[in-house]
């Protein structure tokens, strides 16, 4: 964050993550650390702060204490705030990443652009100094390439429509046989969020187990489609 911080940006800043360490290193590590106005863990003490601070740049991350989400937290920012400027940083493997695309965020970057050689910074902050919106490539490739493998599951298979990209691919990884364990490895995401994703899976299939999701699952798909565990 420091490449921000530490940019010709002038501005009082917000910080809003639900990762303390991050803003421990932001306070302690940053020279310009008075420019920071407030920094926040929560949505709902975000929500207070930025009507009375007024930051001219807020940066947020996605992830919040109590089940917020950044990207709900910048897009009241923006109602609340016509002249604000904001950065959202999201790892490109979040199930909510299109949403992040679409936010009202003035820059949305992935984090792995903040640490890897090239120009993504310069990028980012060339565009947004000319008043303009700046989206990540990497992130724009990321939502290519899940909006494919989106619409080729569909293809492949009948799992309901309102199934996230994310929730089909664990679908799948479960239909093929994997527990949720192994579906988090092959998948390189979190078991946590495998988790999730499997309870979201239940709700919006009307089940109440595992067992009862596991024949909601195989009973969309073509007899072709199934394989045994």
């Amino acid at each position: 964050m420091s490449w921000i911080l530490t940019s010709n940006i002038r501005l009082s800043v917000g910080i809003v993550s639900g990762r303390r360490l991050l803003l421990f290193a932001a306070y302690h590590l940053i020279s310009t650390r008075k420019n920071i106005v407030f920094m926040a863990t929560d949505m709902s003490s975000a929500l207070d702060k930025i009507p009375k601070k007024q930051p001219g740049l807020l940066i947020a991350t996605p992830d919040l204490e109590d089940g917020g989400c950044g990207i709900t937290v910048v897009n009241h920012a923006h109602q609340l705030q016509n002249n604000l400027c904001s950065i959202l940083i999201i790892d490109p493997i979040r199930a909510d990443m299109e949403s992040a695309y679409r936010s009202k965020a003035t820059g949305v970057i992935a984090e792995q652009e903040i640490f890897a050689e090239g120009n993504h910074q310069d990028d980012l902050i060339m565009t947004l100094a000319r008043g303009k919106t700046y989206r990540s490539p990497l992130l724009r490739a990321s939502i290519a390439n899940q909006q494919t493998l989106s619409r080729n599951s569909a293809e492949r298979n009948h799992l309901p429509y309102n199934l996230t990209a994310r929730e089909r691919d664990v679908a799948e990884m479960l239909i093929q046989g994997c527990n949720e364990k192994t579906a988090a490895e092959k998948l390189g995401i979190g078991y946590n969020t495998v988790r999730t994703h499997s309870r979201s899976l239940r709700r919006k299939l009307s089940v109440s187990n595992r067992n009862q999701l596991m024949l909601k699952l195989l009973a969309c798909v073509p007899q072709e489609h199934k394989q045994a565990p």
